[in-house]
């Protein structure tokens, strides 16, 4: 009898799982219309975490997944609270609807690189949000936890989207605020990986990261245009927009940053950091045009750290062209270790006009060369200026070399 009845509970428990397989697999199903759209609700919700549907979602055949407003919350924003997934499949759009917030859940992101939407080796991305004018945030994450010792190792890679040797990215129309990282950071997956390839990041408000609203590691055929990013502030370098290679074989090809708008870091607002690029690259390509950079507590644009010659890339160009810089606390553009046998650098149509009031006034200057080089690298160079105008109510040179 004891061995009948285990048979049948066997077979019982094998006839639930067997249920529920089927079950999931119908409500997966049901879910995808014919053109592969999907409402996430569709496979769950949960006003405390989300996370299970979310990635219930993400594993289903839909190819656009909709973020909609439910009626079970009870704010006027639905927040779809998550844990950081990591993606890993092709041809997938994320819509997020109006009314509607990606929250990171509180209490998780303990890993020092959690991220809450971590694209790996995607191919075919995109992410959208409601468009127009938003005063409630898309991707909300909780800095203030982070910043605090006591509950959280200190980190400054929990970004609130990672796309990691992805290509074929469109991302536009979202809120991203108060991360413990960057809003967005765009990177090979690893040393000698693929560089992100094919990406338009465009219509994007990024508010108060922690490290970087934006960096750039790596990527080729990539424009950013039409971003506002304000107030980053948390941890070096700060910056409103970071171009800074992990590794000595990434590619930074093809850049365009256009029509944008960088307000009060409390680093500088736009920062070339090429110190880890070597000769393994491809040659330079960056394109800044129509940008206006206000405020912050250093630096405008600062181009440096570049290795010894035989390390670094000797071909390319970086073009700066109808840019302003208005009342920064520091110097309106920092040129430091940057050989003349680097990639040659354009200013075209700039404006500086640094902060005359600071209480860094008396030791910056609108241009300021710091000493360049080493015996390998050789003296600061290959820069260009045409139509550069000063606007400085100080009486301090214009220009400062060492």
């Amino acid at each position: 009898h004891m061995h009948t009845m285990l048979a049948s509970l066997s077979i019982f428990f094998v006839f639930i799982y067997l249920l529920f397989v089927r079950v999931d697999a119908r409500v997966s199903s049901n879910c995808v219309n014919a053109q592969g759209i999907a409402d996430v609700s569709c496979f769950g919700y949960n006003v405390n975490d989300s996370t299970p549907y979310i990635l219930k979602a993400i594993a289903s055949s839909a190819t656009t997944l909709r973020f909609t407003k439910q009626s079970s919350s009870s704010s006027s924003i639905t927040s779809w609270i998550m844990s950081p997934i990591v993606v890993e499949r092709n041809d997938l759009t994320l819509l997020v609807n109006d009314g509607v917030e990606l929250l990171a859940l509180r209490g998780s992101y303990h890993g020092v690189s959690d991220i809450m939407l971590k694209f790996f080796g995607c191919h075919n991305i995109a992410i959208i949000g409601p468009g127009g004018v938003t005063v409630t945030p898309t991707f909300r994450m909780w800095q203030q936890d982070y910043a605090d010792r006591s509950q959280y190792k200190p980190s400054e890679h929990r970004h609130a989207i990672g796309l990691l040797g992805t290509t074929n990215v469109y991302i536009s129309d979202l809120f991203i605020s108060e991360t413990g990282g960057d809003g967005i950071y765009i990177s090979e997956a690893s040393s000698g990986g693929s560089s992100p390839s094919n990406i338009t990041l465009q219509r994007l408000y990024i508010d108060h990261a922690y490290r970087n609203g934006m960096t750039i590691a790596s990527a080729q055929n990539m424009t950013v245009a039409d971003v506002y990013i304000s107030n980053t502030n948390g941890t070096s370098p700060q910056s409103a927009i970071d171009i800074e290679p992990a590794f000595e074989t990434s590619t930074l090809q093809n850049i365009i940053i256009k029509n944008s708008i960088l307000v009060n870091s409390t680093g500088g607002q736009m920062t070339f950091s090429l110190e880890n690029i070597g000769n393994k690259s491809s040659s330079i390509d960056i394109t800044l045009c129509n940008l206006t950079l206000i405020g912050g507590g250093s630096y405008g644009i600062r181009i440096a750290d570049l290795g010894p010659m035989d390390i670094y890339p000797q071909a390319g160009q970086v073009i700066i062209r109808n840019v302003s810089v208005v009342d920064n606390a520091r110097d309106g553009l920092l040129i430091g270790e940057w050989s003349y046998h680097a990639a040659h650098v354009l200013l075209q149509n700039v404006t500086l006009s640094p902060s005359s009031s600071s209480v860094y006034a008396n030791s910056s200057y609108p241009v300021n060369f710091l000493p360049g080089g080493t015996s390998s690298s050789g003296p600061n160079g290959n820069i260009q200026f045409d139509g550069l105008t000063i606007v400085d109510r100080s009486s301090r040179p214009w220009l400062h070399a060492e």
